[in-house]
């Protein structure tokens, strides 16, 4: 059985050193370290694919991230799958990466959200429930034979899924107006935390959970 001590000591650096990307401007508007970004970007993809298994909802959602998306936006969704491993092995939830990879024991994303909005990781809740939506969106598509990469091999983008689900009539107009709205979120999810709405994000985590079960994939 592997000791996760060294994995956590490992995250610890690299939570601090996401927390060290980003400052304030005069003008009170967030900036970041490009090049450092990018730096963190490899470590953190890398410190993942080395402690989370290939077949973990981790490595799902750290390996879905649309390569096109804005780096910031990959960085922190990154930083998100990396701080939901660290505080699930801090609680104990994460208390064998062996026994994990047979799939003895794993906590799907949306209850680490529900564990990450108890500690105040509001935004890192918030994306850790979209990369979950936005998977499983993927692969209802796939199960309906609806198109997920464009001809050039590029992802389909979760808005473009979610219309092309109710455009043949996969999901109901009310619930495609819902995905939409949570899909916004998960976005704003990715500003400050002290600009994201903690109540918004608990009633994000329980409607997708209810949308999921409602139509599996």
């Amino acid at each position: 059985m592997l000791d996760p001590k060294p994995h956590m000591q490992h995250l610890d650096i690299l939570i601090q050193d996401f927390q060290k990307l980003f400052w304030l401007d005069e003008n009170g508007h967030e900036q970041f370290i490009w090049e450092m970004a990018e730096t963190l970007l490899v470590r953190l993809q890398a410190a993942i694919e080395r402690i989370a298994p290939t077949d973990s909802p981790y490595r799902r959602n750290a390996d879905n991230i649309d390569p096109d998306s804005y780096l910031v936006s990959r960085v922190r969704t990154l930083y998100a799958v990396a701080l939901a491993i660290h505080e699930d092995m801090k609680t104990g939830w994460f208390e064998s990466i062996e026994a994990l990879a047979h799939g003895d024991t794993f906590h799907d994303f949306l209850s680490q959200s529900e564990e990450l909005l108890n500690k105040s990781f509001t935004s890192a809740a918030a994306v850790i429930a979209g990369c979950a939506l936005e998977t499983h969106l993927r692969q209802l598509c796939e199960k309906e034979s609806i198109p997920i990469v464009n001809s050039d091999g590029r992802r389909i983008k979760a808005e473009l899924m979610r219309t092309s689900l109710y455009s043949k009539s996969i999901i109901k107009s009310y619930e495609a107006k819902q995905v939409a709205a949570w899909l916004i979120r998960n976005d704003a999810a990715h500003g400050e935390d002290s600009t994201f709405d903690r109540s918004a994000v608990s009633s994000m985590i329980v409607g997708i959970g209810a949308f999921i079960e409602r139509y599996p994939a």
